[in-house]
């Protein structure tokens, strides 16, 4: 038997078209080659079993070509189909020896000079159980040839058949008769002859066949048996245990692992087949199946599975999980995962929005993160200022990966959270060409704020021509607009401008002094007021982005000495002028000359010395972030760096050069303390304190430091001194108090009531309208102060007030101090005008004896005599007796005086107008 396996004829063969096949060895060790024929068969017996040749083509036996010494071929069950030759025997040219077919099949060949399937030239021939073409009624020659010996024709019905054939012996010619039918679907016949139905073998459990099956065949795996081409039940609905005709695939869901099945099997939970799947296949991670499933279903987000899980299990608090998800490795929203173990998570920090998943938290607006580690992700800073805009904008960035790896957000970190020409920690720098502005607490452009600059200066030096103007000359020298504005100024109370500066000083501190934003219109309203501060000074555009932040605070540090040595120039060159001239009363004039520069001096370190006290302390303030410190002014200034050491020991000295200044005002008054509190504390009476202090302002000696003291009373000569460095208090030491801005609010309310109670016990100022308003300002201090710890901590919330609401409450408490000084301001300019009225309707003489009465200067009263004339004629004592003794100094006697008229008051009483009639 010759050991190769045939395939189809379709595909299939020994030689396929032609192609050369060699080196087939037989069971004696005889070549079987291939040249031009299939098989060429010489000197041997052979035997060729199970064999389909076909497709294969020659001169003479395009099949097979038995040699005429060759002594024995045996076919058996062997298929010679559609082969050609261009002469004789298409299938089988025999020439020699002796040929036998057993249960074979030669058909659809073909040859062009004859023998269409068999040509037989010589030798023997057999065939039994041959079929050939057109089995039935039909006669076809399958045999041709010139001689025959011995051949015997003979044939039955084939396996799978059934029916009855004629036998048939002839020399040359064979002809065979059949009529054969299939064996039915079901059933089976594997032998030849076989004669009625019953000799098909009904097909056993899980085997099927066709119709006209030599034998029955199991069912593939993944396939069951049944008789119903269209059931795809999988043998669930009714179970064919014989007689199968089909293999139907096992429907989605169930399988089959073994072969010939007649019935499939569920798949079990947390496994799922597809139609004719021979196995179940598990469930991935991050999916599930119940029972029978055809496929596996994804976890929802939120869920995860291991392999093979008949359901998805909810992720722990705080977790989460994309779809699909075999752990919960994500955090849930309003928590992010753990920087240092990213198997753990923790809650959102305050002031900023987790998303879950891998993402950092995102700062809100007004907070800001240090992004140079993940490590830092859960510590989120409240900004100083409205440059932090938040970190909404590009969600990607804040993953986990953007931390480390710079490719995977193209934003800048400081552009990520930081509003235009911002940057650094706590967005607390500002970028060259942009410059802070206290008003509007943000980073605005270098091009922007130079109108605030000029409008500042502009007004700085209208103020100072103004001073100087009115310092120098007397009004009647002016035009009659300028002087009725300067008889308006005039009625300004000095002690009530001081009040009005050094509060809104102090306010306009507080923005620094506790890092809070005031809330509109109060925040409108602090625009305006940050002038008394000087915050608009725009000192930063002048210098370059190299260290310009220590350039500024040298420029505010430096600049008031250069206005003092401008004074001194100033004062030099009027100084020569006046030498120049060599006028009679040139010593009188050298006098005042030199006290309206001493004046002036005054006033400069009086206005610039908080604010310069202020700009030096901020540079001295600096806060810790993640183990670094920056300088709260200009984060982008490292504390620990030897520049800033540097600069820091500089400020210090120029700041301790500035505190001797209030310490040089306290030196000048202490060695004219004599003059000025001559009562030593004594408390004397009211007219008595009037007129100490008209002499204390007269005084000549004391002209060059009256800014000092002309607005308190005698024993208060020190409170200048006092209320500076009360003013440096509040808008320099306090900041420096505390980390805390609700600690420093607590501090700066503690400052205000121990003002108030001072201002309330003490009324240091001469006049009693300035100690009430002084009073009034340290409740607006206070309020002010009170309104920003509220807005810090939130306690306005708790009272169910409004954000809006504060800043109108806050607006109108700092309306008062305000309006305080407009309201004495034009009383004062009231009973100005009508001095002046009354003073043109008097002769010269009567303008004496007013200034006398007014002043009491050439009067020698005692203390009884402290009372104004009457405005009727009494009898009797009293009053009248005191107008008499008053009227006798001038040689008058009240029997002849008829007064007509009151035409003023002063410290004694009441004055009027009449007519001596003796």
């Amino acid at each position: 038997m010759i050991g190769i396996e045939f395939g189809d004829c379709d595909g299939g063969g020994v030689v396929e078209y032609g192609v050369e096949y060699s080196g087939v060895s037989g069971p004696d060790g005889v070549s079987v080659t291939a040249g031009d024929e299939i098989i060429w068969a010489s000197d041997a017996s052979i035997v060729v079993n199970g064999f389909q040749i076909c497709y294969a083509d020659a001169a003479n036996g395009g099949g097979i070509y038995v040699e005429s010494d060759f002594s024995n071929l045996l076919l058996v069950n062997t298929s010679i189909l559609d082969n050609s030759a261009t002469r004789y025997g298409g299938g089988l040219y025999n020439d020699g020896g002796a040929t036998e077919l057993q249960h074979s099949v030669i058909k659809n060949n073909a040859a062009s000079s004859g023998g269409l399937d068999v040509y037989f030239a010589a030798g023997t021939f057999d065939a039994v159980n041959l079929t050939i073409p057109n089995i039935g009624d039909s006669e076809v020659e399958t045999f041709d040839g010139e001689s025959a010996q011995g051949a015997v024709c003979t044939s039955a019905c084939s396996s799978g058949t059934t029916g009855r054939c004629q036998t048939s012996t002839a020399a040359t010619n064979c002809h065979v008769n059949c009529h054969c039918e299939d064996c039915p679907s079901g059933s089976a016949s594997s032998v030849w002859g076989s004669v009625t139905e019953d000799d098909c073998a009904l097909c056993g459990v899980g085997l099927i066949s066709e119709q006209g099956a030599r034998t029955c065949s199991g069912c593939a795996s993944g396939r069951f048996a049944t008789d119903n081409a269209s059931d795809m039940s999988g043998g669930l609905i009714s179970v064919v245990a014989e007689g199968g005709t089909t293999c139907n695939p096992c429907p989605a869901g169930y399988f089959s692992a073994s072969t010939s099945s007649i019935v499939c099997q569920a798949c079990s939970a947390g496994t799922a087949s597809q139609t004719g799947d021979a196995n179940c296949s598990s469930c991935a991670a991050g999916y599930y199946s119940s029972s029978a499933s055809s496929e596996c279903y994804e976890c929802e987000p939120g869920k995860y599975s291991e392999v093979e899980s008949s359901r998805c299990v909810v992720c722990a608090t705080g977790f989460d999980s994309k779809a699909g998800s075999e752990s919960c490795n994500l955090a849930a929203e309003e928590y992010y995962l753990n920087p240092s173990d990213n198997s753990l998570v923790n809650n959102c920090p305050a002031h900023a929005t987790c998303v879950g998943g891998l993402f950092a938290p995102v700062p809100l607006k007004g907070y800001w993160v240090d992004r140079s580690s993940y490590d830092y992700a859960s510590k989120v800073f409240a900004c100083n200022r409205l440059t932090c805009k938040g970190g909404d904008a590009n969600l990607s960035c804040w993953s986990m990966d953007a931390y480390n790896n710079d490719d995977i957000c193209d934003i800048d970190d400081d552009d990520l959270v930081c509003s235009r020409g911002a940057y650094g920690p706590l967005c607390g720098a500002c970028e060259s060409g942009y410059i802070f502005q206290g008003q509007d607490n943000d980073c605005v452009s270098c091009e922007t704020s130079k109108l605030n600059v000029i409008i500042i200066i502009s007004l700085v030096c209208f103020l100072l021509v103004l001073s100087a103007l009115m310092v120098c000359l007397p009004t009647s020298a002016y035009p009659r607009p300028i002087e009725s504005l300067l008889h308006v100024l005039y009625s300004v109370e000095s002690g009530s401008l001081k009040v009005l500066w050094a509060t809104y000083q102090i306010i306009t501190s507080i923005r620094w002094n506790l890092d809070v934003k005031f809330p509109p219109p109060f925040s409108h309203m602090f625009v305006a007021l940050s002038v008394f501060s000087f915050d608009s000074l725009s000192l930063e555009c002048i210098h370059g982005s190299a260290n310009r932040y220590f350039f500024t605070v040298y420029a505010w540090s430096i600049i008031p000495f250069i206005f003092a040595f401008l004074l001194l120039l100033l004062f030099l060159f009027r100084y020569g002028m006046l030498l120049k001239r060599g006028m009679n009363n040139e010593q009188q004039i050298k006098t005042t000359l030199i006290n309206q520069h001493i004046w002036f001096f005054l006033l400069l370190s009086y206005i610039v010395l908080p604010p310069v006290t202020m700009k030096q302390l901020e540079s001295l303030d600096c806060i810790h972030l993640n183990d670094l410190s920056f300088l709260r002014q200009d984060t982008s200034i490292n504390c620990k760096s030897k520049s800033y050491l540097h600069f820091q020991l500089s400020i210090l000295l120029l700041f301790l050069c500035y505190q001797l200044i209030p310490l040089t005002w306290f030196v000048l008054l202490y060695l004219k303390k004599d003059l000025l509190n001559p009562s030593k504390g004594k408390h004397p009476l009211n007219n008595d304190l009037e007129a100490e202090m008209a002499e204390r302002d007269n005084h000549p000696s004391l002209a060059s430091i009256r800014f000092l003291f002309e607005d308190y009373k005698c024993d208060k000569w020190w409170f200048e001194v006092l209320e500076m460095y009360r003013r440096m208090l509040f808008v320099g030491i306090l900041p420096l108090t505390s980390s805390v801005s609700a600690t420093r609010a607590c501090f700066g309310c503690i400052l205000a009531i121990m003002s108030l109670v001072y201002f309330r016990e003490e009324e240091p100022y001469r006049y009693q309208a300035t100690n009430g308003l002084a009073y009034v300002a340290q409740f607006t201090i206070l309020l002010t102060f009170y309104g920003a710890l509220s807005i810090e901590t939130g306690v306005m919330l708790d009272f169910g007030l409004s954000s809006t609401g504060v800043g109108i409450f806050l607006f109108i408490v700092n309306l008062v101090v305000i309006s305080g000084v407009i309201y004495v301001t034009f009383h004062r300019y009231k009973n100005m005008k009508q001095i002046n009225t009354w003073r043109k309707a008097l002769s010269e003489s009567e303008i004496m004896i007013l200034n006398d009465v007014m002043s009491k200067e050439g009067l020698q009263l005692s203390q009884e005599d402290h009372v104004a004339l009457p405005t009727k004629r009494k009898k009797g004592k009293g009053p009248e007796e005191n107008s008499e003794k008053i009227l006798s100094q001038y040689l008058l006697s009240s029997e002849d005086v008829v007064m007509t008229k009151k035409v003023g008051a002063g410290a004694f009483g009441e004055v009027f107008r009449g007519t001596c009639q003796g």
